[in-house]
């Protein structure tokens, strides 16, 4: 997996590309724990470049999440397959972090 961020307005964009699973799911963690660490107020993670994900990763967003709730920061989604959007649907993980299908929706 690599991940390049980037700055958008007030966001930090982690573009993400591979697979995002048990094995590969620290380095990620560690990118956005680095980030949350630093009390960045809105992270973004930018799913264009994922094909896969597992219970892993949406564990990882949903610690982010809580971690991030605590400053009142928030994580984000942007650009997810449609199979991986299932899982996030199926694991209710929509109804709590905002999902933008474009960069056009971050304000």
């Amino acid at each position: 997996m690599e991940i390049t961020i980037r700055e958008v307005n007030n966001h930090k964009i982690l573009e993400i590309n591979g697979d995002v699973d048990y094995f590969s799911v620290s380095d990620l963690k560690s990118a956005v724990f680095k980030l949350i660490d630093e009390k960045t107020p809105s992270i973004i993670l930018n799913l264009a470049k994922v094909e896969y994900m597992d219970s892993s990763g949406i564990g990882m967003i949903l610690t982010a999440h809580k971690a991030m709730q605590a400053y009142s920061g928030a994580i984000g989604i942007l650009k997810v397959r449609d199979d991986i959007m299932s899982l996030l649907k199926l694991a209710t993980v929509d109804t709590f972090v905002k999902i933008y299908k474009s960069e056009k929706e971050l304000r």
